[in-house]
């Protein structure tokens, strides 16, 4: 009976690769770097302990995912499963792989956790992704909804009690900033501004609502980019969502739509000001002033002033030098990936990264680019203004959960001759489409 249970569960192909990827976007939200060491005392992003630990749960499970998917497959299967994303796919493989064997080489094993962890680990997923059922696909997409709404909602319960959820490791400045679950502030702001508009649609709530909670947790997470980039994409998306009520071409009230979308911004920083009792214009007026942290982010690019042409193509030699030029130019952290990765792998390695990227957000953009362009926009746009790329995070492997759970579903669509097309073409005459 034993032997039969276990062959059963061997042949559920899709339902085994559905409870590894829920429990690893469940890992990876619940279980960030700070509550591991300050709550349990783990040193996953702190410095000591076994090589081992330094690795995610959630990067254990994707990994353990794809080599029983090829153990069980073979490898053509891979190339076989994913299509017209195989080029796409391998590219960022190579990409990603030529930059640890030359990151291992000369800068040592200290940040192969990191290119696991942050950058390959989401491209490994992509083939578990494929073979997602549609409702799986749908079922996934909607976990990670509710995580995100779950996430704004306890930050902004810990702006108002000014107290976090669990013990931080340090301390975040001179003013609150709330971390929920995901960590850093900073992070959390990325993650959340990047992933609603996606996700706004796909649970049962109304996605101003939805936006508006968002749109109230980047102020608690104080992430003055996210903010005002993550407004930015929303108004326009709701000047195409207008304009498609105001055509008609949806089934609720055009007045009333038309005046929830006016107001959802006002209702939204009224709503910040009257239950949580914070001085929100003040609030915004620090957000505008360039102080000496978002000074910190354009002076980061004098050092590459410094830089000789070997520093150029190979990265600075130690990260003594790349130490002394932060004290030379007076700033703590390097805020921007781009100029973080040249410092340490130079062009040589961090074209191959940035090609890893791009590959993924091509291939979205081509085939689902109506769902694609604004949240790919933000994330961009987002994570040049802070150092969550620079570290160990979950965030391009929850970007690509969702991207590839739409994608992977347009997909099977167009293998099956089932796939209709409207939707890019709404989005192509000026009308963002319900996801």
């Amino acid at each position: 009976m034993c032997v039969r249970t276990l062959l059963v569960i061997y042949r559920m192909k899709s339902n085994y690769i559905y409870t590894i990827l829920v429990l690893a976007v469940c890992s990876a939200f619940f279980l960030n770097g700070d509550m591991l060491y300050g709550a349990f005392g783990i040193p996953y992003t702190a410095p000591g302990g076994s090589r081992f630990i330094k690795f995610h749960l959630y990067a254990y499970l994707v990994s353990g995912g794809f080599l029983l998917l090829m153990f069980r497959n073979g490898m053509a299967h891979i190339p076989a499963s994913l299509g017209s994303i195989f080029p796409y796919w391998v590219t960022s493989v190579l990409s990603i792989l030529f930059t640890m064997a030359y990151s291992l080489f000369f800068v040592g094993y200290t940040s192969i956790a990191y290119f696991i962890d942050t950058l390959l680990i989401p491209i490994i997923a992509i083939p578990l992704i494929i073979e997602l059922d549609d409702q799986q696909k749908e079922n996934l997409i909607k976990i990670v909804a509710y995580l995100i709404l779950l996430n704004s909602l306890v930050a902004l319960g810990e702006f108002v009690v000014k107290r976090w959820i669990y013990p931080a490791p340090f301390g975040l400045g001179g003013y609150f900033r709330s971390r929920a679950f995901l960590g850093h502030a900073l992070n959390n702001a990325l993650i959340a501004a990047s992933l609603s508009p996606l996700l706004m649609k796909k649970i049962k709530l109304n996605f101003e609502v939805y936006l508006g909670i968002v749109f109230c947790s980047l102020l608690a997470f104080g992430g003055r980019a996210a903010l005002f980039i993550f407004s930015f994409f929303a108004l326009l998306i709701f000047s195409l969502e207008l304009r498609q009520f105001l055509k008609k071409k949806h089934g609720r009230s055009r007045g009333i739509v038309t005046v929830s979308l006016l107001l959802f911004f006002p209702i939204s920083a009224a709503l910040f000001v009257i239950l949580f009792q914070t001085n929100l214009p003040t609030r915004i007026v620090s957000l505008l002033f360039l102080d000496d942290s978002a000074q910190a982010r354009f002076d980061l690019f004098d050092m590459l002033r410094y830089f000789s042409v070997r520093d150029w193509i190979f990265g600075l030699p130690s990260s003594s030098q790349i130490f002394y030029l932060q004290q030379k130019i007076g700033i703590l952290i390097i805020e921007n990936y781009v100029v973080d990765w040249i410092c340490h792998f130079g062009l040589l390695g961090t074209i191959p990264l940035i090609l890893s990227m791009t590959m993924v957000f091509i291939y979205s953009i081509r085939h689902i680019k109506a769902f694609t362009i604004f949240p790919i926009g933000i994330f961009l746009s987002v994570s040049v203004f802070n150092n969550s790329l620079c570290t160990k995070t979950p965030a391009l492997f929850f970007l690509t959960i969702i991207l590839f759970c739409l994608s992977g579903n347009k997909e099977s669509k167009k293998r099956s001759g089932e796939y209709d097309d409207t939707a890019n073409k709404v989005f192509n005459n000026g009308v963002y489409p319900y996801i």
